[in-house]
């Protein structure tokens, strides 16, 4: 009888322990407004031209490439911590350049994005050009800090664990203000 409420007790320190441990992660707080397209007076031509350049200027590669259809496809393209924040416990991003958001965890320490994503132009019959970007499969990968048991000091663990992830809109807003 003894040895099963040590058992008991035993389990039940170690559940707590655990669960104590587990890092809060909270939604998505600040409001990331995201258009995704334009129309402009600039020429079919032009507009292809400048988006080619973006994507270079960028170092963004190319999947596919049509001019004819006005289709320029990036697919799995991945973004390192320099184009991807995370927002603090009050849902305030700690970079608002970035391209991508992480939702505020705790011990979390920024990450990283992979999406794909893809820009439609096409000429309009009210004879301005349209651009169009659509940004897909977007998965986050966080940074976590981690307790090292043997010296009790935060030690920073670069998980490959998707994450909830987000467009902030930055990257739509720097393309589409080459044509306004």
């Amino acid at each position: 009888m003894k040895t099963k409420i040590l058992v008991l007790m035993l389990t039940l320190c170690v559940a707590f322990s655990i669960s104590s441990c587990s890092p809060k992660i909270y939604g998505l707080r600040g409001n990331y407004e995201t258009t995704n397209s334009t129309e402009t007076d600039s020429s079919y031509d032009e507009v292809w031209s400048r988006v080619i350049d973006f994507f270079a200027t960028a170092n963004i590669p190319i999947a596919t490439l049509d001019k004819e259809s006005g289709l320029i496809v990036a697919s799995k393209i991945s973004f390192d911590e320099s184009k991807v924040s995370i927002e603090n416990k009050e849902g305030v991003i700690l970079n608002p350049n970035a391209w991508f958001v992480l939702p505020f965890q705790e011990y979390l320490d920024g990450g990283r994005a992979e999406c794909s994503f893809n820009v439609r132009i096409r000429k309009n019959s009210n004879g301005k050009t349209f651009i169009g970007i659509n940004l897909g499969n977007i998965i986050g990968y966080k940074n976590i800090l981690t307790l090292d048991s043997f010296t009790l000091r935060k030690t920073l663990i670069k998980q490959q664990v998707p994450a909830a992830c987000y467009s902030t809109g930055v990257f739509e807003k720097e393309l589409l203000s080459l044509f306004k």
